[in-house]
Protein backbone atom coordinates (compact mmCIF):
# COMPACT_ATOMS: atom_id res chain seq x y z
CA UNK A 1 0.00 0.00 0.00
CA UNK A 2 0.97 3.63 -0.30
CA UNK A 3 0.59 6.42 2.23
CA UNK A 4 -2.13 7.86 0.00
CA UNK A 5 -4.26 4.75 0.65
CA UNK A 6 -4.73 5.89 4.24
CA UNK A 7 -6.87 8.67 5.70
CA UNK A 8 -5.31 8.71 9.18
CA UNK A 9 -1.79 8.87 10.52
CA UNK A 10 -0.11 9.70 13.81
CA UNK A 11 3.50 10.50 14.64
CA UNK A 12 5.57 8.40 17.00
CA UNK A 13 9.13 8.64 18.30
CA UNK A 14 10.67 5.38 19.53
CA UNK A 15 11.26 5.60 23.28
CA UNK A 16 14.10 4.09 25.32
CA UNK A 17 11.81 1.63 27.16
CA UNK A 18 10.78 0.07 23.81
CA UNK A 19 14.23 -1.03 22.68
CA UNK A 20 16.63 -3.82 23.62
CA UNK A 21 20.35 -3.57 24.44
CA UNK A 22 21.16 -2.99 20.75
CA UNK A 23 18.72 -0.05 20.71
CA UNK A 24 16.40 -1.96 18.35
CA UNK A 25 12.64 -2.03 19.05
CA UNK A 26 11.60 -5.25 20.77
CA UNK A 27 9.22 -7.14 18.44
CA UNK A 28 6.19 -7.11 20.76
CA UNK A 29 6.24 -3.31 20.80
CA UNK A 30 5.11 -3.18 17.16
CA UNK A 31 1.77 -4.58 18.32
CA UNK A 32 1.63 -1.81 20.94
CA UNK A 33 2.32 0.79 18.25
CA UNK A 34 -0.46 -0.57 16.02
CA UNK A 35 -2.86 -0.76 18.97
CA UNK A 36 -2.16 2.85 19.90
CA UNK A 37 -2.69 4.00 16.31
CA UNK A 38 -5.93 2.02 16.05
CA UNK A 39 -7.36 3.65 19.17
CA UNK A 40 -6.34 7.11 17.95
CA UNK A 41 -7.84 6.38 14.52
CA UNK A 42 -11.15 5.36 16.08
CA UNK A 43 -11.05 8.38 18.40
CA UNK A 44 -10.53 10.64 15.35
CA UNK A 45 -13.62 9.05 13.77
CA UNK A 46 -15.52 9.67 17.04
CA UNK A 47 -16.24 5.94 17.20
CA UNK A 48 -16.83 4.34 20.60
CA UNK A 49 -14.79 1.18 21.04
CA UNK A 50 -16.14 0.49 24.52
CA UNK A 51 -19.54 1.43 25.93
CA UNK A 52 -20.86 -0.80 28.70
CA UNK A 53 -24.37 0.72 28.62
CA UNK A 54 -24.84 -0.06 24.91
CA UNK A 55 -22.90 -3.35 25.18
CA UNK A 56 -20.22 -2.20 22.72
CA UNK A 57 -16.91 -3.97 23.19
CA UNK A 58 -14.28 -4.93 20.63
CA UNK A 59 -11.94 -7.90 20.84
CA UNK A 60 -8.80 -8.51 18.85
CA UNK A 61 -8.88 -12.01 17.38
CA UNK A 62 -5.90 -11.92 15.01
CA UNK A 63 -2.78 -9.82 14.58
CA UNK A 64 -0.27 -10.33 11.81
CA UNK A 65 2.83 -8.16 11.54
CA UNK A 66 5.45 -8.22 8.80
CA UNK A 67 8.72 -6.66 9.93
CA UNK A 68 10.73 -5.24 7.05
CA UNK A 69 13.44 -3.11 8.68
CA UNK A 70 14.20 -2.52 12.37
CA UNK A 71 13.22 0.60 14.23
CA UNK A 72 15.80 2.07 16.58
CA UNK A 73 15.78 4.29 19.64
CA UNK A 74 14.73 7.87 18.81
CA UNK A 75 13.52 7.05 15.27
CA UNK A 76 10.67 9.31 14.16
CA UNK A 77 7.92 7.47 12.27
CA UNK A 78 4.31 7.83 11.22
CA UNK A 79 1.77 5.10 11.79
CA UNK A 80 -1.01 4.96 9.19
CA UNK A 81 -4.38 3.26 9.77
CA UNK A 82 -7.55 2.52 7.85
CA UNK A 83 -10.44 0.08 7.87
CA UNK A 84 -9.79 -2.50 5.17
CA UNK A 85 -12.91 -4.67 5.55
CA UNK A 86 -16.19 -3.92 7.30
CA UNK A 87 -18.35 -6.96 7.98
CA UNK A 88 -21.67 -7.38 9.76
CA UNK A 89 -20.02 -8.25 13.07
CA UNK A 90 -16.35 -7.62 12.40
CA UNK A 91 -13.82 -5.03 11.28
CA UNK A 92 -10.42 -5.56 9.71
CA UNK A 93 -7.81 -2.81 9.81
CA UNK A 94 -4.67 -2.17 7.80
CA UNK A 95 -1.85 -0.35 9.56
CA UNK A 96 1.61 0.58 8.33
CA UNK A 97 4.63 2.30 9.82
CA UNK A 98 6.66 4.67 7.64
CA UNK A 99 9.70 6.78 8.41
CA UNK A 100 8.78 10.42 8.15
CA UNK A 101 10.17 10.52 4.59
CA UNK A 102 10.65 6.98 3.28
CA UNK A 103 9.32 3.58 2.26
CA UNK A 104 7.05 1.19 4.18
CA UNK A 105 8.81 -0.21 7.21
CA UNK A 106 6.20 -2.46 8.83
CA UNK A 107 2.65 -3.46 8.13
CA UNK A 108 -0.24 -5.17 9.84
CA UNK A 109 -3.44 -6.32 8.29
Amino acid sequence: MAKTDFTFSMPLRVRWAEVDAQRVVFNANYVNYFSLALWEYMRALRFRLVDREDHIDFHTVKISVELKVPLHFDDEVEIFARASCIGRTSLTFALEIYPRDGETMHSSG
